[in-house]
């Protein structure tokens, strides 16, 4: 049996669960879908910019908050600058954390969610679109991709990313003190230039450890591990750390985010930025505009590529 909703919602990261949620306090009947049981957060330095905060319309906990960042520290051919300000610039969290409640924001206004279902196909018909997953089949007036830089709502909207127009970043947790974090680092962030073809290496401070990582251009990347292995040495870390890898998409190209009965959020979309690597202040905003842009074309009764074409210009 085929399950009706107004809006399908593909990808439980900050995009997805920003769109879901307003989609669900506008009174749109929404569902929620993620391939992963939750809480599940993809790889991320987890600096959450103020700016991004600011798009809530709620607070976050502040358990989550496992450091404050009040400034940066710059490396470059043996040059260093070290900015600090007044106001804070970020806080240091844990993404699963970050986005699990983000999820159950989008539950508690009336959301349904789906866990652990991948989905295998969209397919827009006459008068719906059809989303099958591993388990289900569901239908509804919209689809909101929001399932990260392998988007398969995406396909229904333009190509897959090229090799120049994707990031790769590896990354790894170096466990140390609370007092060894604060003796290196602190409330700032640590950014080298030079290690990564157009991109850098980044130290963040979280709680009893420090997240190191280094991201660039994919196709200018080259052997990404020993470049990884031989930052943390430069460093003085131990080598022999849990390393993880993933792509992103590189921000900067103009890319089709919309189609038939579709909108493209976050990652899926390509919304990150070219220089710094930030997605979730993007994420949250294009959750955000679609859910408004969603909510207009029940309004107008249309949800033509042409009527979604305002996501585009807002």
């Amino acid at each position: 049996m085929t399950i009706g909703y107004d809006v399908i919602v593909a990808g439980a990261g900050p995009a997805g669960s920003t769109a879901a949620r307003i989609c669900s306090k506008n009174g749109l009947k929404t569902l929620l879908l993620d391939q992963t049981s939750l809480p599940s957060g993809k790889l991320c330095g987890g600096a959450v910019t103020d700016q991004a905060l600011s798009l809530l319309d709620f607070k976050i906990d502040s358990t989550l908050v496992e450091r404050q960042c009040y400034g940066a520290r710059v490396y470059f051919k043996g040059l260093k600058a070290e900015v600090k300000r007044q106001d804070r610039i970020a806080i240091l969290t844990s993404r699963e954390k970050f986005d699990y409640l983000l999820a159950q924001k989008a539950f508690e206004a009336g959301c349904a969610v789906k866990e652990g279902e991948r989905l295998v196909s969209v397919s827009v018909e006459k008068d719906c679109a059809i989303v099958k997953t591993d388990i289900s089949e569901y239908k509804a007036q919209i689809v909101i991709g929001a399932d990260g830089v392998n988007s398969r709502v995406a396909k229904m909207v333009r190509g897959e990313y090229r090799s120049d127009e994707i990031g790769f970043a590896i990354q790894a947790e170096v466990a140390m003190s609370d007092e060894q974090v604060d003796a290196y680092i602190r409330d700032a962030i640590e950014i080298h230039f030079g290690f990564a073809s157009v991109g850098y290496g980044w130290v963040f401070p979280k709680r009893s450890r420090l997240d190191v990582g280094m991201g660039g251009l994919y196709s200018e990347f080259k052997k990404p591990l020993d470049a990884f292995k031989g930052f943390l040495k430069s460093l003085g870390f131990d080598q022999n750390v849990k390393i993880r890898g993933h792509f992103l998409p590189w921000g900067g190209f103009v890319r089709k985010t919309h189609g038939e009965r579709i909108l493209l959020v976050g990652d899926a979309a390509g919304f990150v930025d070219p220089f710094v690597f930030e997605g979730i202040k993007y994420a949250i905003a294009s959750g955000k505009i679609a859910a408004e842009c969603a909510e207009d074309a029940f309004e107008a009764g249309d949800f033509s590529e042409r009527m979604l074409a305002g996501y585009r210009k807002k």
